[in-house]
């Protein structure tokens, strides 16, 4: 067993402790952006609604206006035009993706921490119980990166202008999962020196 396999394995569980931390809190981001988007498109359209709604029952019992009814009926298509937006750009459903892929990124990054913590100790540190967690979560990661919604360019810039190098992309992501690719080859062939 080698310790030069061992510690680039923990380097590569760090790298992705630290990327899924910054994506949990690029989600969460995310999330708050199309919550403010969310109740800024559909409570003015529900107010418009009922405004026209009760000031149509308001002119029916009493006369005809007609320059009450065309402001009315241009509430009405405010409001309904506000909701096709709504529905159309998928914004609740936005809001809730990245609110439950946040909290996934969270509990990535917790089970690294914790596992890292544990395998600490010089008696835990077998390579098998390492590989065999860095296989299991690169499939959890591979899967939420294919599918979490994609993060609005304004909090990916955000986050970038705020972390400078420190940012992680999904591209970096795969370059860190080609390299796990690289120290199982190192692993299993017998022509490669690994006790460096």
């Amino acid at each position: 067993m080698s310790t030069h396999v061992i510690s680039k394995t923990r380097e590569l569980l760090h790298a992705w402790e630290r990327f899924c931390e910054q994506q949990s809190k690029m989600h969460d981001t995310a999330r708050a952006h199309y919550k403010f988007y969310n109740y800024m498109i559909a409570i003015p359209a529900i107010l418009l609604t009922t405004i026209s709604g009760a000031g149509s029952l308001g002119i029916s019992s009493k006369h005809n206006d007609v320059a009450l009814s065309y402001v009315l009926g241009s509430l009405s298509l405010t409001a309904g035009a506000m909701f096709s937006i709504h529905r159309y750009m998928n914004i609740p459903e936005l809001q809730q993706l990245h609110d439950f892929y946040g909290d996934e990124f969270l509990k990535l990054r917790n089970n690294i921490r914790l596992h890292l913590v544990i395998t600490d100790d010089e008696d835990n540190k077998t390579f098998s119980s390492l590989v065999e967690f860095s296989k299991h979560i690169k499939t959890i990661l591979d899967n939420c990166i294919d599918k979490s919604p994609s993060l609005p360019p304004m909090v990916v810039g955000l986050k970038k202008k705020s972390m400078g190098k420190k940012f992680y992309s999904k591209r970096m992501f795969n370059d860190y999962s080609y390299a796990l690719s690289n120290i199982e080859e190192d692993r299993t062939n017998p022509n490669v020196d690994i006790s460096k």
